[in-house]
């Protein structure tokens, strides 16, 4: 995979130290880590399927792409209402150089420098990564409301502080934290290799909500990381003006997919 077309893909994937209107979870204060009790697969997973991110929010992040030849860190604006993603990004100063609309079946990425208007359908992007990619799927990615992949798992095999569990077809691996019940590390792999690496820290409450104010997304075979650092996280109807991505009379317009064959 290409290196915009994952860069695009992360930054969906994902999104995400500050805190506004959050209280931190604080660990226990016990000398010695209390060993984690025996529980069955169904009983750590059925919890997990149950929970439902919020309608609507609002998300103001610090936003780190790491590779092995650089590191560029960058400003995100995020809006989620019931039927798309809006985003805007910013190296600093306020200027903005990308806008993002994500609806239920399509994706718009607008270059503002290049002045070019990047688009693809849902469907062909889950189809080049091999991930069913939606705007549902994004959503619970940014709140940490993430479901397993459906797979039989085997016994969970307690940790330190978190429960072990293995798909039995080898296509999954998962780290469960007991309080607040959510999934710390996610594992996909495809060929027994490692395809995407997911983690999810720093988790705090807000109102009814608990959020992890930081993810870090990784594609282990290239050593390509995005990390996303909450600055604040609202639970609110969007507030930004329904104007779409602002696009100029003469911005290009272009298939992603002819500007994944560009790059190869």
């Amino acid at each position: 995979m290409n290196h915009r077309l994952t860069y695009i893909i992360l930054m969906l994937a994902g999104i995400l130290a500050g805190c506004t209107g959050a209280r931190e979870l604080t660990p226990s204060s016990t000398d010695e880590p209390v060993p984690l009790p025996e529980r069955t697969p169904a009983e750590l997973l059925a919890p997990l399927y149950a929970l439902n991110p919020p309608a609507t929010f609002t998300i103001a992040a610090q936003i780190r792409w790491h590779e092995p030849s650089r590191q560029v860190t960058f400003n995100g604006n995020l809006y989620v209402a019931r039927d798309s993603l809006f985003a805007t990004f910013s190296p600093g100063l306020g200027i903005q150089v990308a806008r993002l609309l994500v609806t239920r079946d399509s994706l718009f990425f607008f270059n503002r420098l290049e002045n070019t208007l990047y688009y693809t359908a849902l469907s062909d992007l889950s189809d080049a990564i091999a991930y069913p990619l939606s705007l549902e799927s994004v959503t619970r990615l940014l709140t940490g409301t993430i479901q397993p992949p459906a797979s039989t798992y085997r016994e969970a095999l307690p940790l330190q502080d978190t429960y072990l569990l293995e798909a039995t077809d080898g296509s999954a691996s998962l780290e469960i934290q007991p309080a607040p019940l959510r999934i710390r590390q996610l594992t996909l792999y495809k060929a027994a290799q490692p395809v995407l690496h997911s983690q999810f820290t720093d988790w705090r409450y807000l109102h009814d909500q608990v959020i992890p104010y930081t993810i870090r997304l990784t594609l282990p075979q290239s050593g390509q990381t995005l990390t996303f650092r909450y600055r604040s996280f609202k639970v609110r109807p969007p507030s930004y003006p329904l104007k779409g991505l602002g696009l100029r009379p003469h911005t290009r317009r272009q298939p992603l997919a002819l500007l994944q064959a560009s790059e190869q």
